[in-house]
């Protein structure tokens, strides 16, 4: 890579403007680097609304659509930022949402489907 890129990218990765819209209905919107991209393709509960009720931030709005999600992921794998959350990144969303189900009072179907999504989305 020649030093002019890096030096462009390490720009990039120190912009701590807001541009990426987030999830929910609050208008609100995410930093570049704090922005995480959660495919909700094949989940019925951990959907990124349910992780939005659940408390979780900056979640990159899925209105955005599948296209601009995955450029935006793309625009972030050569900059080293993470567009998923990590291992207990995504243990903490996991945890969120199963307190957000005890305090719904969801029947234990629900929480079966949770066990599952969330063994699907374990890295193995």
């Amino acid at each position: 890579m020649t030093a002019i890129k890096e030096q462009q990218l390490s720009r990039w990765r120190d912009w701590h403007c807001q541009t990426v819209p987030a999830a929910g209905d609050n208008g609100d919107w995410v930093t570049f680097r704090n922005a995480r991209i959660w495919p909700e393709q094949g989940y019925k509960l951990l959907r990124v609304r349910r992780l939005v009720k659940a408390g979780v931030r900056n979640l990159a709005d899925p209105g955005l659509g599948l296209q601009r999600l995955e450029r935006l992921r793309k625009l972030m794998e050569p900059t080293n930022v993470r567009s998923m959350p990590d291992e207990r990144g995504l243990a903490e969303w996991i945890e969120s949402v199963a307190r957000s189900l005890d305090q719904d009072g969801s029947p234990a179907r629900t929480w079966g489907t949770l066990y599952d999504e969330a063994r699907k989305a374990s890295p193995q």
